[in-house]
């Protein structure tokens, strides 16, 4: 939930694009706002939810699954895309469902090559698994790298020939001779 959307929030509420769905998570009363079209995704996958104002969209823009876990499925993956790389628990604690279910949309997504699993976050304990949309997690891999030969400046000519005349041993002072000279350059 999060203060500063709130002016956002309430202007699609207002034109009927959102709503603000109400549930209980272990024994917790959780908020959170929901785009109109997945209204029936969330009604699928949170037992006792209710909304307010209650949405009803045309069927065109409405998102439908067939079964309650197809439903987190398809709330899981549209976090995943734009949350980035994110573990099992943190979700959990996110959408306010059981790490369980969260394990169960992971895994089925894992095997339609939507999401990977592993480690993407420095500093992360070891047996921590973290989960990443493929696509957002190339654009990552990507940017980083971009980030990365950003960093690595040429260097001129002179410095160039510079080092390459030092580290040959050409300077007048620095040359190598006799056994001794050809030792250490080998």
């Amino acid at each position: 939930w999060r203060p500063d959307w709130s002016e956002l929030a309430e202007a699609l509420i207002a034109n009927g694009r959102a709503s603000v769905a109400l549930w209980s998570c272990n024994g917790e009363e959780r908020r959170a706002y929901v785009a109109a079209e997945r209204a029936d995704l969330i009604r699928l996958v949170l037992e006792g939810v209710s909304l307010k104002p209650p949405v009803e969209v045309p069927l065109a823009f409405s998102e439908s699954a067939d079964s309650p876990e197809g439903a987190l499925r398809r709330i899981v993956q549209g976090w995943l895309e734009v949350c980035g790389p994110v573990t099992e628990a943190a979700l959990a604690a996110r959408l306010g469902v059981p790490e369980r279910k969260i394990a169960a949309a992971l895994l089925a997504l894992e095997s339609t090559g939507v999401v990977l699993r592993g480690q993407f976050t420095q500093g992360l304990v070891e047996s921590q698994t973290e989960w990443c949309d493929r696509v957002l997690l190339a654009r990552i891999h990507r940017l980083t790298l971009g980030r990365m030969r950003k960093e690595i400046e040429p260097v001129s000519a002179s410095e160039f020939m510079n080092f390459l005349l030092a580290w040959q041993h050409m300077f007048p002072g620095a040359r190598l001779r006799g056994r001794d000279g050809v030792l250490q350059v080998i």
